[in-house]
């Protein structure tokens, strides 16, 4: 027993085994209390401070202050008390959708409770259960940024197996970004590449993610892209044809030399049928007016169907005007 009691246990002349144990007994009685309620559920207003990060065109990723949200939470005692000093020592950032955030104002958007019920373990900790918030949504202030959309150019080394080829280009998903930054940087950006895609042998059409080289002084909306590598097997055929003039005014004539060209044609395998004696190739007048030394390289109207890609051998002609 501590001395500073025994003045007390003088006075009332009872033992001092008896004090001792009675103490002893009170703050045992006094812990299995604190312990039991603090295990007990219970529903109180917890509040957080709450910054939104976000990818909204022309403002910054961030919104420029905290804003206080309030709900009420059930938990136990304990977790209640760990909850309030966690939230009183730090702020939160979050994560959301630009397509959940509403514009109220200029570089004001706004934010739903039903959109923030999703972040409650963030907000209040995982071992706090929602109630209800106390207000239905909540305004965030996001501060503008210049920015601009730039095309994205894939940089890649592929190679296929024998008769197996890109059927069109490497596509992007998206296939632009938007470039923030201030004016000085911006205006030297014109573009956004890749990572290097690398594949070999392939035989089969391929999807992934590549990551953005991202330019010094400026920040991208989005930190990578998709990308679809349709490869197709291809059967080739190669065939004599001969070239015509088109678009000449009356009174005017083209020779062209040579007369006739060998086309390669990459068709769709299996090729249900030969569809490329459709395709017509030719020389445009008007390409050689603008011409400086009469050389020219023949045209066609497009694919025929089947028809993957074509290349013309020579792959330019002289042509020479004549005068009826």
């Amino acid at each position: 027993m501590p001395k500073w009691l025994d003045p007390f246990v003088e006075r009332l002349r009872v033992n001092k085994r008896d004090v001792t144990v009675f103490v002893l007994s009170f703050l045992l009685a006094f812990g299995i209390w604190l312990l039991y309620n603090m295990n007990q559920s219970y529903s109180a207003t917890l509040q957080s401070r709450v910054y939104v990060r976000s990818n909204l065109p022309g403002y910054f990723p961030k919104s420029s202050d905290p804003v206080t949200v309030e709900a009420r939470c059930r938990a136990t005692g304990y977790d209640m008390l760990r909850s309030r000093r966690r939230m009183r020592s730090k702020s939160v950032t979050i994560q959301v959708d630009p397509d959940q955030l509403a514009e109220e104002g200029e570089g004001v958007f706004v934010l739903s409770a039903n959109a923030l019920g999703a972040h409650i373990g963030e907000l209040f900790g995982n071992e706090v259960r929602l109630e209800s918030f106390i207000s239905p949504a909540y305004a965030f202030r996001f501060p503008q940024e210049n920015h601009k959309t730039v095309p994205v150019i894939p940089v890649s080394y592929l190679t296929f197996r024998p008769q197996y080829m890109l059927r069109d280009r490497l596509r992007l998903q998206p296939d632009s970004v938007i470039v923030y930054g201030e004016p000085a940087y911006l205006e030297n950006v014109e573009r956004i590449y890749t990572h290097k895609i690398s594949a070999g042998n392939l035989r089969a059409s391929k999807v992934g993610n590549v990551s953005l080289d991202v330019p010094r002084g400026v920040r991208l909306s989005d930190s990578e892209v998709g990308y679809t590598i349709d490869v197709t097997r291809y059967v080739e055929l190669k065939k004599n044809v001969t070239l015509s003039v088109r678009n000449a005014p009356a009174g005017k004539e083209l020779s062209i030399f040579p007369s006739s060209a060998e086309v390669s044609f990459r068709c769709v395998f299996p090729m249900a049928s030969d569809r490329t004696s459709e395709m017509q190739f030719y020389i445009d007048y008007t390409d050689f007016l603008y011409s400086v030394s009469g050389k020219c390289v023949p045209r066609t109207d497009g694919p025929a169907p089947g028809v993957i890609n074509w290349s013309v051998e020579p792959e330019v002609f002289e042509c020479v005007e004549v005068g009826r």
